[in-house]
């Protein structure tokens, strides 16, 4: 089944609505997908079958040295809400030993049993998560510094990126031009955490502007990747749809590939620097079948006035990000040895960039109206309740719950981490 539109990590919620489709029956081979809205850009509320017995990742992560047992509330203070995103929350978390601050992502890990909907991360999937944050170790990547298991959720504690989403401070800066120079500072600080995810053959999936985040505020030298809730290893089957809409590759939309693989991330880092140099999204339109189909036929422009001050090194870079055909699109690696990156590049203030990323930085956090709405709202509900439920309940360990509910205290269910 086709994954859905989410944002989970980062704290802000984006994406694009939904449209009401018929899907073709996934038993029908001969079933055109061509052109049919993927599963990732369509609302449903269907239930989701559980996905079987979760591989070994439950088993891995009980194991993982990151893990640490016991209640989240014996170790850090949770405070003030810092953010929402998805079925997510952000909280603001002090260690009582030694008063340093961090952010606690928090989220909802079903039962084991649980039918889902479509739009609900299976246990599965939030445990992934976990596994792939947890083994990741770079300077432009959210650092975890330990995370907690209990019976109905988890809990990251990652380093607290004070600067907020990078796009709102490049719309803060008002003392100074934005510059291509200043793009190039942002992408190659991606470039290089990508290239460390998949040196690692880990896939982010869903690489768009909000999902990058500054450190300090107004400091673009230190970058972070953030949000991996559709993080994949390649060795993993990699046919489902997923990813933000604006950002999708064509090869998503279009399931051209059986599998899809690092190709994908490199679109995004194109169509997060088209963004960055001219202030509008390469492909976009109101009418959402129109959008796919410029996705697809990879028709953007660099013949606006915006990108008259743009260098044709830069231009030379997105287009070769933005080809169609995956097999031909460059590779992290590549993009690394590219001459806009490697060499100096023009600090001409790209004003009229900056002019359209204030004009047009609505359309990079809102949803469209319709179905989207009524998941919003719902999003917000679970939201608020996961909060709630955060400050009222006495969330006790994993393995503790399990205990209990097994009538031996201290021991794990049948004796061995499930």
């Amino acid at each position: 089944m086709g994954r859905r539109l989410r944002a989970l990590g980062n704290w802000v919620l984006c994406g694009w609505g939904a449209s009401n489709v018929d899907k073709p029956n996934a038993d029908n081979k001969d079933a055109k997908m061509q052109d049919v809205v993927p599963d990732a850009l369509v609302t449903t509320t269907l239930p989701r079958l559980p996905a079987g017995p979760p591989e070994d990742v439950e088993a891995r992560m009980l194991k993982s040295p990151k893990r640490k047992k016991g209640r989240v509330k014996d170790y850090y203070h949770l405070g003030r809400t810092l953010g929402t995103g998805g079925f997510a929350a952000v909280m603001l978390a002090t260690e009582k030993s030694t008063g340093q601050k961090y952010a606690c992502k928090i989220m909802s890990l079903p039962g084991k049993d649980a039918l889902l909907d479509d739009e609900t991360m299976s246990r599965e999937e939030v445990l992934k998560e976990v596994e792939i944050v947890s083994k990741t170790h770079h300077h432009n990547i959210l650092a975890l510094k330990e995370f907690f298991l209990s019976k109905t959720k988890v809990y990251l504690i990652t380093e607290l990126l004070e600067g907020g989403q990078l796009l709102d401070a490049l719309l803060a800066r008002t003392d100074r031009h934005y510059t291509e120079a200043d793009a190039k500072i942002v992408v190659k600080q991606l470039l290089e955490g990508l290239h460390y995810l998949h040196e690692r053959n880990v896939i982010h999936r869903d690489l768009k502007l909000e999902n990058l985040m500054l450190v300090q505020p107004d400091n673009i030298h230190e970058i972070k990747i953030v949000d991996f809730g559709l993080a994949r290893h390649t060795i993993s089957s990699m046919a489902t749809v997923c990813g933000t809409p604006q950002y999708v590759a064509p090869e998503v939309i279009t399931r051209d590939v059986k599998d899809y693989g690092k190709t994908v991330d490199m679109w995004g880092v194109g169509v997060i620097l088209y963004i960055l140099l001219s202030g509008s999204p390469p492909f976009w339109d109101q009418n959402e079948m129109v959008m796919y189909s410029k996705i697809k036929a990879g028709d953007f422009s660099l013949e606006d006035k915006v990108w008259k001050k743009v260098s044709s090194s830069a231009k030379d870079l997105v287009q070769k990000l933005l080809t169609v055909d995956p097999n031909n699109r460059l590779t992290v690696g590549g993009a690394l040895k590219h001459k806009w990156i490697t060499d100096s590049v023009s600090s001409t203030p790209l004003d009229d960039a900056r002019k359209n990323m204030e004009d047009k930085s609505p359309m990079f956090k809102l949803r469209q109206a319709g179905a989207a709405v009524v998941m919003l709202n719902r999003m917000q509900k679970e939201q608020e309740e996961l909060v709630r439920s955060v400050e009222e309940e006495d969330d006790a360990d994993i393995e503790e719950s399990e205990a209990e509910g097994n009538g031996s205290p201290g021991k794990p269910v049948n004796g061995t981490p499930s």
